[in-house]
């Protein structure tokens, strides 16, 4: 009898965690399909791209950021914390906005956690760390020019594995940019590192834009089609 009521339970639980990790997809596919999203990821391209070449522009003329004028640097390192914060922020909302379409009582990073608790943490964390290994390697050994590549090709793995969980195309052509932009700066170091940051990161967010577009004038002309 104990061995039955244990059994229903584990079944009981198995069957809660399938229906979070269903909602916790729905919530994000909501928001990655949504407009705001859209928008979202192309004005974080074009503030990632314009950063980098400007922090490239500031030690091609100075030799090194760390040459430059001090108040030079504190307005670089503001305009960093500022573009950030307003990304994180603008970010919150968008995910507010799509869980609301969904259950008002639901909170973003509730969402967020739940998810990649659940579906992505296992696949997400060794990355993580052999990513974490490669860049202090790179650090210590002298070739930092490597590391903003080696970043973007486990963005870009990490990426595709996520949209393959969230059933959304968009995100391969972001994935695959980062991958093979971050292959090709490996080969190709003598060009600043800042500028491969805009290429890659800046060029992922509108690929992405652009495969969303298609995506979505793609859908209205199957339905016009189907009409």
């Amino acid at each position: 009898m104990a061995e039955r009521e244990q059994i229903a339970q584990l079944v009981r639980d198995l069957t809660e965690i399938k229906a979070a990790v269903g909602r916790n997809r729905a919530i994000l596919r909501e928001m990655v399909e949504g407009k705001n999203f859209e928008l979202y990821i192309l004005v974080m391209g074009v503030a990632i791209a314009a950063i980098s070449l400007l922090f490239t522009a500031v030690a091609d003329h100075f030799g090194a950021v760390s040459a430059a004028p001090l108040a030079l640097r504190l307005g670089l390192y503001l305009l960093v914390a500022v573009a950030s914060v307003g990304i994180v922020l603008w970010k919150w909302l968008v995910l507010r906005k799509a869980a609301s379409r969904i259950d008002l009582k639901l909170m973003p990073w509730s969402v967020i956690g739940g998810f990649y608790r659940e579906s992505f943490l296992p696949a997400l964390l060794p990355m993580l760390l052999v990513t974490g290994g490669a860049i202090a390697y790179l650090l210590l050994s002298g070739r930092s020019s490597l590391v903003i590549g080696t970043i973007a090709i486990a963005a870009g793995i990490i990426l595709n594995d996520l949209s393959s969980r969230l059933r959304t195309r968009e995100y391969y052509p972001f994935g695959f940019w980062l991958f093979v932009s971050g292959a090709a700066s490996l080969f190709l170091n003598r060009i600043p590192a800042g500028v491969w940051c805009a290429v890659s990161f800046g060029g992922a967010c509108f690929a992405f834009f652009v495969a969303a577009q298609a995506a979505k004038r793609g859908e209205r002309s199957r339905r016009m089609g189907g009409e």
